[in-house]
């Protein structure tokens, strides 16, 4: 049979000409070797040895002409390449390096260097329910720091400082020379499971310590410096843009506009916030390539209008899009996205168009270049992840949409053809929706603990509007620079449209559907998800020479890669519904600073949280039950106990029920203060949520599960004593043989009468009232008798004068140095004690103790009795 030239290839072979992007295979090595590095790859001298040596081997084989042997010894050269970088930026610092003179411990220190940032303000949680003079407004800036003088002496040093700054720092930006006294210390650590990482987050950005500082005053300025001119003069022009935006918006919807212009969501609240996240729009918060292709699409349209011809106007954009970048700082994804309008706007004037997989991969060169541990960020990876799946797209809606006219079908009308027209572009709209959730919505779910349906609805709808609304702002922002006086008139329409566009996303988020927050999927699942995409996608490209007869079976047979995909995606979203084996009680005593959360996890897949409150910050003490519970495979809590109506044991409430199912609400009758403003607060929250509130007391017994007995101890019935601390509920927990106590901030007179009550040995007790003196008496210790004592507070708790009450064979664990502190008891009685942080702990006595887990079985239990 004869074959016409356009049946020379079947759909399952390889077409001879395929776009090259040589650039991808680049990026994937020099990534890869950035990975390897990070966990634990060679040292900086071998890195060099074997990249040059790969370098020679690469000249040998490209001399001797064999083009797959150079061409592998060049991608390992490139993974040689970007170890070597990410090792030099990461692990290799100058011995005077200010990193290595911060501790755990705060030391008071001056500094003197130069502000690399300008300043910003953090505003204070208006719904902390903290006392007042907690509720202070913090200044943050990065001081590039030359000199240091603490109880080193004075010492020459070098490196970035975080300095955080009580108060509003108003005499001071980049570029100034200043003088710093404050507490210095190393960024913390992560204190609880699946907490945010702030020290790893600090060192991406090359900064070793952080400095506080009680006041502005103690930030002197000693000279207006010329140092960083371009960021000063970027720093006053964002000034201006800011005022400009001031004059012209409504004092509600400022805080927004300046993050979806300027990227500064400083002055953002938790309720804007979660709005945006529960909604799925949390992208137009953040500067990414939406921002920066609509405003060079935005500013392309008019330098067309004002009919200048190509080149320059493609000269125009290139400035415009390199100047907002700068503008807003430089980060990862408008890093990528300015580098694809640059790429693509040079090659527009001679007619040249590039593969976009290629130029996607040289924004990654360029990013991951500039600071190689940008590939552990989680904004620069959902950037290339989301463009990725754009690419991916714009692919197969060309092969599916490409299907020839038939020429025996009559014409349609002109108002059919007009609704086809716009049903293709919707179509195309969310088609390209589906890739980007298809590409990134697995990552944000394993890193934010959130799914947002109603985004994949609402951005589809509201595109032209944003893109409107976008439009708008830089109009505003452009004529406030040129024109002040005329700002109010494009500044308007902009707060009328942000105004409609802040109403969908109020009513987006407010649909119960719309989100669902829980644990996310495992990483062994991620693995397998990203690898079978991986696949698909190389498929498709048709990137390697796959035998026909495989590309047959996997996209025609069974085994087809999008159906195996569609399967681990179904497997994948029922792990949440199927629960796993558990075998053992758990009690995890969180690290909340100040303040009280301890986390009960029973066998029978139930949770118990006993209290939720911190006195620094209560969204701190919600972000730690989050994290832990959603770390743990669980998506809600079952009873929620508050010990007594102190902020730093509830006011963390209101921010946990707005992102976690709570089953009912314990309290005891003297909660019932609702002259105390937080309790009415916490009151109002309780009763929009629709919770039940029980009232519970001394004898009563909750019911959790089969295996572990929980028993309230106190408050005895009656309207309780007349101190708050006097009434808090003490919860006896026991399973297995072994007895768990947690007293709140009890003392005075309720602990005398909790003390006259049966005696019983405890295995671990939470030291009344954050380890006080005057709650942590000889008499409780003798009482007690705890193999174990939990001081759940600040690194001010007295931990070693309870060492002296409690007795040599107590071991005492301080929340503040160990972090959370996970309790486990299985069924055969064994408990087992870890703190998150791997410490050195000791005992009352002299003898110390491993840092790790320590367990004892029950007959060890009874012979130390």
């Amino acid at each position: 049979m004869i074959r016409s030239a356009s049946d020379a290839h079947s759909d399952d072979e390889i077409p001879r000409h395929t776009p090259r992007a040589p650039a991808v295979a680049v990026a994937v090595a020099f990534a890869a070797g950035i990975a390897i590095d990070r966990t634990g790859g060679l040292a900086w001298a071998a890195w060099i040895l074997v990249g040059g040596g790969v370098w020679c081997g690469w000249m040998a084989a490209f001399r001797y002409k064999n083009d797959r042997a150079a061409a592998l010894l060049l991608l390992a050269a490139c993974l040689a390449l970007g170890g070597a970088r990410h090792h030099l930026f990461w692990s290799i610092r100058p011995e005077n390096d200010i990193a290595r003179y911060g501790s755990d411990e705060s030391t008071l220190a001056r500094i003197e260097g130069v502000l690399a940032a300008q300043p910003w303000i953090k505003p204070a949680d208006p719904e902390g329910m903290g006392p007042g003079g907690l509720q202070a407004d913090r200044s943050i800036a990065l001081v590039a720091c030359d000199t240091l003088e603490s109880d080193f002496g004075a010492i020459p040093v070098e490196g970035l400082v975080r300095v955080s700054v009580s108060g509003h720092l108003l005499h001071a930006r980049v570029g100034d020379r200043v003088d710093v006294r404050g507490w210095l210390s190393k960024p913390p650590e992560p204190a609880n499971p699946g907490e945010f990482d702030f020290r790893d987050h600090l060192r991406r950005q090359g900064v070793g310590a952080t400095l506080f500082v009680d006041h502005p005053d103690a930030v002197r300025m000693i000279a207006a410096g010329d140092d960083f001119p371009v960021r000063r003069w970027f720093a006053r022009l964002r000034a201006r843009c800011g005022d400009t935006l001031a004059r012209t918006m409504s004092p509600q919807r400022l805080p927004v506009a300046e993050a979806l212009l300027l990227g500064d969501r400083a002055g953002m609240t938790d309720e804007i916030r979660r709005a945006f996240a529960q909604s799925g729009m949390m992208h137009l918060l953040a500067i990414s390539g939406l921002h920066v292709g609509i405003l060079a699409a935005f500013f392309w349209f008019g330098c067309r209008m004002l009919r200048l011809s190509e080149s320059p106007a493609c000269l125009a954009v290139i400035a415009l899009v390199v100047g907002y970048a700068l503008l807003t700082e430089g980060r990862p994804p408008v890093v990528r996205a300015t580098i694809f309008v640059v790429v693509y706007a040079a090659g527009r004037p001679w007619f040249r168009q590039g593969s976009m997989s290629n130029t996607l991969a040289i924004a990654a060169i360029a990013v991951l270049a500039w600071n190689p541990a940008d590939l552990f960020d989680v904004g620069a990876q959902l950037s290339f992840l989301a463009v990725a799946g754009m690419l991916w797209c714009g692919t197969w809606w060309k092969d599916a949409t490409s299907k020839e006219p038939d020429p025996g079908k009559p014409p349609a009308d002109e108002r059919w053809r007009l609704a086809m027209h716009w049903g293709r572009r919707l179509g195309r709209g969310y088609a390209l929706i589906a890739a980007i959730w298809l590409f990134t919505l697995p990552w944000v779910a394993s890193r934010f603990n959130l799914i947002a349906p109603a985004g994949f609805v609402l951005n589809g709808l509201l595109m032209p509007v944003i893109a409107l609304v976008l439009w708008a702002g830089y109009t505003t922002l452009l004529v406030g620079l040129a024109f002040p006086e005329l700002a109010l008139v494009p500044g308007v329409a902009f707060d009328f449209m942000l105004g409609r566009l802040l109403w969908a996303v109020d009513a987006a988020s407010s649909w119960t559907l719309g989100h669902r927050y829980g644990p996310g999927p495992p990483g062994w699942w991620l693995v397998g998800y990203y690898g079978l995409l991986a696949g698909i996608v190389a498929l498709r490209a048709r990137r390697f020479a796959i035998p026909p007869d495989c590309i047959g079976i996997l996209r025609h047979g069974r085994l087809r890669g999008g159906t195996l995909l569609g399967a681990w995606a179904v497997a994948g979203m029922a792990l949440p519904f199927w629960p796993a084996p558990r075998d053992e009680f758990r009690c995890t005593f969180l690290s909340v600073g100040h303040g009280c959360a301890v986390l009960l996890e029973f066998p029978n897949g139930r949770t118990l949280l006993y209290d939720a409150g911190s006195l620094e910050d209560g969204r701190r003490a919600a972000q730690a039950v989050q994290g832990a519970l959603w770390r743990s495979g669980r998506s809600a809590i079952d009873t929620l106990v508050v010990s007594h109506a102190d902020i730093d044991h509830f006011n963390a409430a209101p921010h946990l029920l707005a992102r976690v199912p709570v089953g009912r609400i314990l309290i005891a009758r003297s909660f019932l203060d609702l002259t105390q403003p937080a309790v009415a607060r916490f009151q109002r929250t309780v009763e929009e949520r629709g919770i039940p509130v029980r009232l519970v007391r001394t004898g009563d017994r909750l019911l959790a599960d089969d295996d572990v007995a929980i028993r309230v101890l106190h408050p005895p019935p009656g309207p309780g004593f007349p101190e708050d601390n006097a009434n808090s509920i003490v919860l006896e927990v026991e399973t297995a043989g072994r007895r768990i106590l947690l007293t709140g901030d009890l003392e005075g007179p309720g602990l005398d009468l909790l003390i006259r009550s049966l005696a019983g040995p405890v295995d671990v007790l939470l030291a009344p009232h954050h380890g006080g003196i005057k709650a942590n008496v000889p008499r409780l210790a003798e009482w007690a008798a705890p193999r174990w004592v939990i001081v759940s507070g600040n690194r001010r708790a007295p931990v070693e004068r309870l060492r002296a009450t409690y007795g040599g064979k107590t071991t005492i664990l301080s929340t503040a140095q160990a972090g959370a502190i996970a309790c486990r008891i299985d069924g055969a009685g064994n408990l087992g004690v870890s703190p998150t942080r791997r410490v050195a702990v000791a005992a009352s006595g002299n003898a110390s103790r491993p840092a790790g887990e320590w367990r004892s079985s029950k007959v060890e239990r009874e012979t130390t009795r």
